[in-house]
């Protein structure tokens, strides 16, 4: 049987105080491109820095678009990705619930460049793998360009990714982990529409 409800990503990140900003999202798969993060937030996504992320490796899920990441002993190994600023604890929620319990929010030490050319390290939340490696392809890495190329497109358009619905043809029948994707959207669309319905109470719409 299959749960009404799925549960967010699973988190081991350093603590933030709550009155303060959390800390920015290390982004190395779909959230990459601004068109996902946008559709998941419900709003632009905010101007990101590339960043390096070493001793990591970026896979592809069996029959998904969207990869999974963990960690490796091995010095050339490094997983570049987009370093991007999460604006409010809310917006963390919505990531949270977009990733859902196959990942786990962790801190990690991600490399950039500076604004003069200097290559500094920060830290940074990212999302690690947390379900059974049995659903990895561990020999494929995951590609952002190929991505961009062959698959965005018919991912966006389909609302069960998104909003839960019925997609054309349904990701539920044909992805081993589809209804747990569904379920995961139809959460994330809850809690889209709970903020806007609160955004839309503080300033007197109805």
């Amino acid at each position: 049987m299959i749960s009404a409800t799925c549960p967010p990503a699973k988190v081991s990140a350093k603590p933030v105080p709550a009155s303060g900003p959390p800390r920015p999202i290390f982004c190395y798969g779909t959230l990459m491109a601004p068109q996902v993060y946008g559709t998941v937030m419900g709003k632009p996504q905010p101007i990101g820095r590339s960043a390096v992320l070493k001793g990591f490796r970026r896979v592809k899920v069996i029959d998904a678009t969207y990869p999974a990441m963990f960690r490796v002993d091995h010095p050339s190994a490094e997983v570049r990705g987009v370093l991007v600023p999460v604006e409010s604890h809310d917006d963390l929620r919505l990531l949270d619930a977009f990733e859902t319990d196959d990942y786990e929010r962790t801190t990690v030490t991600v490399t950039i460049t500076n604004d003069n050319g200097q290559e500094v390290k920060t830290e940074a939340d990212t999302y690690l793998w947390a379900a059974p490696e049995s659903l990895l392809l561990p020999d494929e890495p995951w590609s952002y360009e190929d991505f961009l190329r062959d698959r965005m497109d018919e991912w966006m358009s389909n609302e069960e990714v998104f909003y839960g619905n019925t997609g054309t043809p349904p990701i539920s029948v044909d992805h081993p982990h589809g209804e747990h994707i569904v379920l995961a959207a139809k959460e994330l669309d809850r809690i889209r529409q709970e903020r806007k319905a609160a955004a839309d109470s503080s300033s007197g719409r109805h």
